[in-house]
């Protein structure tokens, strides 16, 4: 039903095919944080911003993005029928070393299929080609949202299955980097939080970063998590025991259910911790707190 698949989208796609959908717009991800309050103003990001839109490096447009602009409706009009062709062999020649970003590649394959297709290529291997192509330069890419919202093939669209075969790949191979993306994040976290917990305790927390709805500790280890409490101090302990409760709240912590299988794990540890200490100490009472909040979290988990 339509209002289900209304649900399913984000706010950001919502707004997108509420406002946008037949027009071109740039969206940059730090004058919208600067301007719905999610940030203050950062001069850098939004230079760094513009550099990666109009593919800019050591303040030059790269040779392949000369190509791919020189190719596009608004200038391929000024060239000859030669240079027309020897500009389209250079655009598969940039697209075999995978130089282009992952949003490129739908017109890749359009700018040299059209015109009647003037280098005589199979089709079908050409969208393999492209495919190949995009996948050889996945180590560069970053994650960009609402990609399927960029990537639209129109009904009417000339080679519409190849085209959509060339997006479907390449929804894919950006779930991929999110995924890879988010893993490595969760590395990084997870070693600030036994270096050094406060700090990662106010990182995890922060309003102006997604970790607190990011279920990043579904790729911690529990049993150096455990460790880890086990050996700190009784300070630290506690500010442990803090952050549970400030992280996982009820009815607000959907997003984090992929978190349970950690959890579940690391209660088997400290309930089996809880039956062998000595009770009557700052320890014991310690451990017997981590376990209820631990309990507490997966109740709040499971929803």
């Amino acid at each position: 039903p339509k209002d289900k698949e209304e649900k399913e989208k984000t706010y950001k796609e919502q707004f997108n095919i509420d406002y946008f959908e037949d027009k071109e717009y740039v969206y940059f991800k730090s004058i919208y944080d600067f301007l719905t309050g999610g940030n203050i103003f950062k001069y850098k990001d939004v230079i760094d911003e513009l550099y990666k839109y109009y593919n800019i490096a050591e303040n030059k447009i790269q040779p392949h993005y000369e190509v791919l602009n020189n190719l596009n409706y608004q200038n391929c009009f000024t060239l000859t029928d030669r240079e027309y062709l020897q500009l389209t062999k250079k655009l598969i020649e940039f697209n075999d070393k995978g130089l282009y970003e992952i949003t490129n590649y739908l017109s890749i394959f359009h700018f040299v299929s059209r015109f009647n297709n003037p280098l005589n290529y199979n089709l079908e291997n050409l969208e393999k080609r492209i495919i190949r192509g995009m996948k050889k330069g996945k180590a560069n890419y970053k994650y960009t949202g609402s990609l399927d919202f960029y990537l639209r093939v129109d009904e009417n669209s000339e080679h519409k299955i190849h085209l959509t075969n060339i997006r479907t790949e390449a929804l894919l191979l950006n779930e991929q980097v999110l995924q890879e993306e988010k893993k490595s994040i969760a590395i990084d976290l997870e070693s600030k939080c036994y270096e050094n917990f406060t700090e990662f305790f106010t990182e995890i927390l922060r309003t102006d970063k997604d970790y607190f709805y990011n279920p990043i500790m579904k790729d911690f280890n529990s049993y150096k998590f455990y460790k880890f409490f086990l050996n700190s101090n009784n300070e630290v302990k506690w500010e442990i025991i803090r952050f549970l409760p400030n992280r996982y709240k009820k009815y607000e912590n959907h997003y984090l259910k992929p978190e349970i299988d950690f959890f579940q794990e690391l209660e088997k540890k400290v309930e089996n911790k809880c039956k062998k200490i000595k009770k009557g100490n700052l320890t014991g009472f310690l451990f017997n707190e981590l376990n209820k909040v631990i309990k507490d979290t997966i109740d709040i988990l499971k929803g």
